[in-house]
């Protein structure tokens, strides 16, 4: 059988398997999370632009809310994504060496893994290597480049929709037109100035809603904060890529590096892949020193990698090629399945329990949790996010003065809220009232020892049920369920 007819074969099984995965395997709080924002339309988050949100949203209208409701659109960009790095490929290598690269990113973990779980990581890498493939294919098509130029900039616009990072796709497309004479008076042509715009538009909504919400994105930041460097973090990070790229990334690197940097003075296509890896690689290394790990950032720069090793390798026996292309075959499916591992812990069976409990309560309850990640996978699971009133969250969060998630910009159970109750202009009433105060809650979280805001702001804090249950790493996890009766707002 032919390479590329073996590629497709293992692309659709590969494809059946994650979507497969993506029915079966329960969501994670982080997944339900997007979800509500998906509720909640915007352009832009705490977390992140709006643009995983917006494909959530599409996903749900389509297909429901489900496992495979939110997560298909992962899988398939997984597929796109290996198209386009095989039509990359293709272009410099022939036969088994053509297919090497687009096996071995199936073989990684990280890809795998965001490949069957909702995040905005496979979104970017696809929009990213698209943004990557159409510079490319327009610097070698000089005299037909402008629609390749509109191509490869609104993929970049859309990756850096879905992630502020992905921000290193046009800075690497800069970096590459200057690391060439001939290429610099192109960076003030209108055919490049179109590349940009989709990414100066996005730039510009991101600001205009940070402005609206007083610069959230800022209020936890100072210039003191951005150069608050930590090498346990950094060591941290690095020690997860390798788990995620697996440690022969780093091997593959420093040799590909070397022979990029070794031929550079002569050889201009060596400058550009240089010039156009050296950004990501630049951005990870700084959120690592900030306590960010998001090896996808090098995921783009590493398939560039391993087409130039694969090229490296046709001076080799016709033999040896074959072995290596063949053998990464039956390791991309075997990568893949033992990648798909499903988590232990039993979500639908701690939002039955909460459900059971609100349900057999004398009276109304509402519910709070300990964070957002439980607040939003009890969200998810109590299917309840589209019959809320007043736009209120299903589930709140503990109240906090920090903001550290989307439920600090959505209403909370300790605001006051206007009413049409006309003021007290002698006393100088406020025109606002509290909709929770005097009534019950159910706080469910995995603290052992309950918060002062929740202590302080009910009369009665009883804990009513505790479930435990095995972790991978051998211990045990408990979920504690407390009735907080009578809420009244804490004094400031």
């Amino acid at each position: 059988m032919k390479p590329t007819k073996l590629l497709f074969l293992l692309l659709a099984l590969l494809t059946a398997l994650r979507l497969w995965a993506c029915q079966h395997f329960q969501v994670q709080p982080n997944e339900a999370y997007w979800y509500l924002c998906s509720t909640h339309p915007a352009l832009a988050y705490y977390d992140a632009p709006g643009g995983l949100p917006l494909l959530v949203w599409l996903s749900t209208k389509c297909f429901g809310i489900s496992a495979i409701g939110l997560r298909l659109f992962m899988p398939l960009f997984a597929l796109m994504a290996s198209g386009i790095l095989f039509l990359i490929s293709r272009k410099h290598l022939k036969g088994w060496l053509a297919i090497f690269p687009v096996v071995a990113v199936n073989c990684l973990p990280v890809f795998n893994q965001t490949a069957t779980r909702l995040g905005w990581e496979m979104p970017a890498f696809a929009f990213g290597l698209l943004a990557f493939a159409s510079g490319w294919h327009a610097l070698e098509k000089e005299n037909t480049s402008r629609g390749w130029w509109m191509l490869s900039g609104i993929a970049a616009g859309c990756a850096f929709f879905t992630h502020v990072s992905m921000v290193f796709i046009s800075i690497s497309m800069i970096a590459a037109l200057l690391s060439v004479r001939k290429f610099r008076a192109r960076i003030w042509s209108p055919v490049f100035i179109a590349f940009l715009t989709p990414t100066i538009i996005v730039l510009g909504i991101l600001i205009r809603w940070n402005q609206q919400h007083d610069w959230i994105w800022l209020a936890t930041g100072t210039l003191q904060s951005a150069m608050d460097f930590s090498i346990p973090a950094l060591l941290s990070a690095v020690q997860n890529a390798a788990g995620e790229l697996t440690p022969l990334f780093y091997l593959l690197a420093a040799y590909v590096f070397f022979n990029l940097f070794h031929r550079a003075r002569l050889h201009i296509r060596a400058r550009v892949l240089l010039a156009f890896c050296l950004p990501a690689g630049c951005i990870w290394l700084y959120l690592c020193l900030l306590g960010f790990s998001h090896a996808i950032l090098l995921l783009i720069p590493l398939c560039l990698l391993l087409i130039t090793f694969a090229e490296s390798m046709e001076s080799e026996a016709a033999a040896w090629q074959v072995f290596i292309a063949k053998a990464a075959l039956p390791l991309a499916a075997i990568a893949t399945v033992w990648n798909l591992s499903p988590t232990t812990t039993p979500w639908p069976d701690i939002a039955a329990a909460v459900q059971h409990e609100k349900t057999e309560a004398p009276t109304p309850l509402f519910l709070i949790a300990q964070d957002a990640d439980i607040a939003s996978i009890l969200s998810y699971q109590l299917n309840r996010a589209e019959g809320v009133t007043l736009n209120f969250p299903p589930v709140f969060v503990k109240e906090s003065q920090a903001m550290q998630s989307q439920f600090a910009l959505w209403p909370r159970y300790e605001q006051f809220y206007e009413t049409g109750k006309a003021p007290d202009d002698f006393f100088t009433e406020l025109k606002a009232t509290n909709p929770y105060v005097d009534k019950s809650a159910l706080f469910v979280c995995e603290e052992p020892e309950l918060p002062q805001t929740i202590q302080g702001a009910f009369q009665h804090v009883t804990l009513i049920e505790t479930i435990s249950f095995p972790e991978k790493s051998g211990g045990v996890r408990r979920i504690r369920i407390y009735l907080c009766e009578n809420y009244q707002t804490m004094p400031l």
